[in-house]
């Protein structure tokens, strides 16, 4: 299966490359899976920390919409709500080996989980935002050698507030120069 996968440099160039990857959320498909919370409001007025989604009664168990995407992103198709929960997660089969920095961005806040391979109970979070972040939070501690063709567990929580919303995980085998959108 072939994907499209944009690398963002921070000198403002989009570079449009394809690779080999295989993304295997649930049984039979390809691509991340996203699930998605509506009606989801604080109770302390912090309406874009994930803990919002995270205690509510609907999580994990029973999401108001499942969509299976084409990557860790669903820029190209934002839900258009406010004030939902989304988690965008599935199985990452590393391309090549070397050491990768995973990063991620979210409208509103959000949080990101990874696992050591591809059980999902043993993924931690490495890292959360409280706002919008147009610009990649990267996440160092997790910059570590990762073998080709073993899988990964990543994760994606963000609570959206109003207005644009989307989520997405990216990960770079260069430091902190190219993020990639998988």
């Amino acid at each position: 299966m072939t994907n499209i996968i944009f690398f963002s440099c921070n000198i403002s160039t989009t570079l449009l490359l394809r690779r080999y990857f295989d993304f295997l959320p649930a049984s039979g498909n390809r691509g991340a899976t996203f699930d998605l919370w509506e009606n989801i409001y604080s109770p302390n007025g912090n309406t874009n920390d994930v803990a919002t989604l995270q205690n509510h009664v609907d999580y994990p168990h029973s999401p108001s919409r499942h969509t299976v995407l084409r990557g860790f992103s669903n820029r190209d198709q934002p839900p258009g709500l406010d004030n939902y929960g989304g988690k965008i997660y599935g199985l990452f089969k590393i391309p090549k080996t070397g050491n990768y920095t995973f990063s991620f961005r979210s409208d509103d806040g959000g949080e990101l989980y990874i696992s050591p391979n591809k059980d999902p109970k043993l993924a931690v979070s490495v890292s959360k935002t409280l706002h919008y972040s147009a610009a990649w939070v990267n996440v160092l501690s997790t910059r570590r050698e990762l073998v080709k063709d073993t899988e990964i567990y990543l994760e994606l929580l963000y609570k959206e507030g109003n207005g644009g919303d989307f989520g997405e995980i990216g990960a770079s085998k260069l430091k902190n120069k190219i993020a990639l959108i998988i």
